[in-house]
């Protein structure tokens, strides 16, 4: 491979690079995702007949668990970390269709975690699957992102909370990739049909709306409107100055809060212009443009 394939690949594989215009996943992601999605959900049948129960913890399902070697092969993504990508299982906090972590005992290895008690479709495993595996495909411009850590705001207002982790760098592209899994679904199954007496871009406002369960904008301009000055302390702007990239030194809370809300809102933006762009590449693949 000659210096410019490199760089090309670089370029491909990098979910950050701003001069990558690819709005999905590479096609070994996606043949991973379709590959192991119906193991996932045959396992999920498995575990519902069989009595294996649907509230159970993580070392419930442990023996269950699928190991994927060589993943950063499988999935051709240049500088991958991960050699090992393990599928296992936790249904104890039913708020959370999926999770993506680090191994504890090793650098080589990823975990991605499905919630058997919420995830009861074919299409929502995938859905899921891509944002969690979108996590682990930008583990390492993540880790420079300063990556989202719960146990740090644990006790921070929940509406502080929710904005940080929302608007973390991560977190926005795994919603661009869901969302556009979303899409791809909606028009395979029928259930959005391009309208032809409408213009482009009130067809893109309709999947829009019809992907907001991936998207999430609306729930990310609410959490926004809600972030006032009145619910936030200097530790907390701090920390979502850090996450931010902002320098919260010396600065004033009533300034510091403006920054902040200001780089929130453009990232908010960001994603809707990202997955506008994302859905008018699926159009025009379909011939709609």
């Amino acid at each position: 491979m000659n210096f410019t394939d490199i760089i090309k690949e670089v370029i491909n594989e990098t979910l950050r690079d701003p001069r990558n215009i690819q709005r999905s996943l590479n096609s070994e992601a996606y043949h991973l995702v379709n590959e192991y999605a119906p193991q996932i959900f045959k396992l999920f049948q498995y575990f519902q007949n069989n009595g294996i129960g649907l509230n159970g913890d993580f070392d419930t399902y442990w023996d269950y668990r699928i190991e994927i070697e060589d993943f950063d092969k499988k999935v051709g993504w240049f500088g991958l970390p991960f050699t090992q990508l393990t599928l296992c299982f936790d249904a104890e906090d039913n708020e959370d269709y999926g999770m993506f972590s680090p191994a504890n005992d090793n650098d080589y290895e990823a975990l991605i975690v499905f919630n058997p008690s919420r995830l009861n479709t074919l299409n929502k495993i995938k859905e899921t699957f891509v944002h969690e595996l979108t996590h682990v495909l930008d583990w390492a411009d993540a880790q420079y992102e300063e990556y989202y850590d719960t146990n740090v705001t644990s006790n921070f207002n929940k509406f502080v909370d929710y904005a940080i982790f929302l608007t973390n760098g991560t977190e926005l592209q795994a919603r661009i990739q869901q969302t556009i899994e979303l899409a791809n679904q909606m028009i395979q199954s029928g259930k959005f049909v391009y309208n032809n007496e409408l213009s482009m871009n009130d067809n893109i406002e309709r999947l829009k709306k019809m992907t907001e369960s991936a998207s999430k904008i609306n729930l990310y301009r609410k959490w926004m409107d809600l972030l006032t000055i009145d619910m936030t302390n200097e530790k907390e702007l701090a920390y979502a100055a850090k996450m931010l990239h902002l320098n919260a030194n010396g600065l004033p809370l009533n300034l510091l809060y403006k920054q902040v809300k200001i780089v929130m809102n453009k990232r908010i933006n960001w994603l809707e212009d990202q997955i506008e762009i994302g859905i008018k590449e699926i159009f025009t693949n379909k011939g709609w443009t």
